[in-house]
């Protein structure tokens, strides 16, 4: 079959195609009533695809299953990956080649992010539907809001810029409520008689590199193996024990920083392995069904 012109006329019921084949262009557009008809494409091959919006069938009133075109024709056709999502919305099931179809298209004519984002609505979609456990939920939350369930990788910087921002603000008031020591003995000593005598050779504490240090675990800059949260029991001279409240003897800052730096250092992991995992394709791949 050549080009198949729907005209401009009135349809109520179904108008099916299944399994029809169309080597040049199909053609869709100024459907009167759009909303009374039920367009079946299942395993329908067109050359190219022209339509409207306004000619779209109702939700749950478009079979688009198997449905293979190669391109978008007609300088009106809508084509971005938003208006063409909602499109698919408009399905009576689920099911992934449609979704794999449209990327394959817009990826073919050069939108790549509207690609991506049509594969991204594709994979969440999936998991509303399949995730039937609290830790499923959970695990695509963080794949969704980590990596984009492994299509856009590069959102784990976002976190891991927060989580070292976060540090460094704590770092900080650390190190100027005393807080944040030296690991090495001779330093430790002199910073508590004076938090600003260190030995000359000692490096400064810089709150920024050791948030830095703590969210990439593998990046060795040197902070952390010289500074420290206050062990247990070690007190400056400002915090002596008749000028701590009752709260603060039951709550500990330097305690409080030693375990959001053991959390850093894991969330650096996760998110590390994560970004790695999306990069290279592995989070696609397990999601594959």
């Amino acid at each position: 079959m050549g080009t198949l012109t729907v005209p401009e006329v009135l349809f109520e019921g179904l108008v099916e195609l299944e399994s029809a084949s169309v080597r040049d262009a199909f053609m869709w557009r100024g459907i009167q009533h759009a909303e009374k008809t039920r367009l079946v494409l299942i395993n329908t091959s067109v050359g190219a695809l022209a339509d409207d919006v306004k000619s779209w069938p109702q939700t749950g009133q478009l079979s688009l299953d198997g449905f293979k075109y190669e391109r978008f024709t007609g300088a009106a056709v809508p084509k971005g990956s938003k208006v063409r999502l909602a499109w698919l919305s408009r399905q009576d099931t689920f099911s992934l080649q449609p979704y794999r179809q449209l990327a394959k298209v817009l990826g073919a004519e050069g939108d790549q992010s509207g690609a991506l984002q049509t594969l991204w609505e594709m994979e969440h979609q999936r998991r509303k539907r399949e995730d039937t456990t609290h830790a499923r939920r959970l695990l695509s939350w963080i794949l969704r809001e980590t990596v984009g369930y492994g299509y856009f990788p590069f959102r784990a910087f976002r976190w891991l810029a927060l989580l070292i921002l976060a540090g460094t603000l704590l770092y900080w008031a650390g190190f100027y409520t005393g807080n944040i020591v030296p690991t090495e003995k001779d330093a430790y000593t002199l910073f508590e008689k004076d938090p600003y005598s260190l030995p000359a050779n000692y490096s400064r504490f810089q709150a920024l590199i050791y948030s830095v240090e703590n969210s990439f675990p593998l990046v060795k800059l040197g902070q952390v193996d010289l500074w420290q949260p206050k062990p247990a029991g070690h007190e400056t001279a400002t915090q002596s024990s008749t000028r701590i409240s009752s709260l603060q003897r039951h709550f500990s800052f330097a305690l409080f920083l030693k375990w959001f730096r053991w959390i850093q250092i894991l969330l650096g992991w996760v998110l590390a392995t994560l970004f790695v995992a999306g990069v290279t394709g592995l989070v696609r791949r397990v999601a594959q069904p």
